[in-house]
């Protein structure tokens, strides 16, 4: 059995963190990252490389050198085509659907009545969206 260290920890918590950087922008650079988290820039290349062999990212061209010169930075941002989330919103009479890629772009919404059905019914609906997407 593996013990967790606090080195584990706080790669763990640093990897969440690059994960989120990149999730809440449209493309980002691994230098912008670092200057953003206040992180190393070999550690967040180091996270980069991992979450990449995971296809959890994707590269999307470069960006622009900087005013000094030196090599350009990649741009990267997630990978939206690695999964997708389906999201459910019930109210008293109505179950709202909402499927959407990683990068929050919109699958499929629907809305359906539900007004005056017990929770079975109401779970056999939801059943039936989620095994349209899986």
């Amino acid at each position: 059995m593996k013990t967790i260290t606090n080195k584990d920890l706080m790669r763990r918590a640093n990897s969440k963190l690059v994960l989120q950087e990149i999730f809440n922008n449209d493309y980002i650079t691994r230098a912008e990252i670092s200057r953003h988290l206040g992180l190393n820039k070999s550690t967040v290349s180091s996270i980069y490389d991992e979450l990449k062999e995971e296809q959890l990212v994707e590269e999307v061209g470069e960006g622009a050198a900087s005013h000094v010169g030196g090599r350009k930075p990649t741009n990267i941002r997630i990978y939206a085509s690695y999964g997708f989330t389906i999201n459910f919103d019930i109210s008293y009479h109505n179950l709202h659907f909402m499927a959407n890629y990683l990068d929050g772009s919109v699958i499929a919404q629907a809305e359906t009545t539900i007004h005056q059905k017990n929770i079975h019914e109401i779970l056999a609906i939801i059943e039936h969206q989620i095994d349209q997407y899986v």
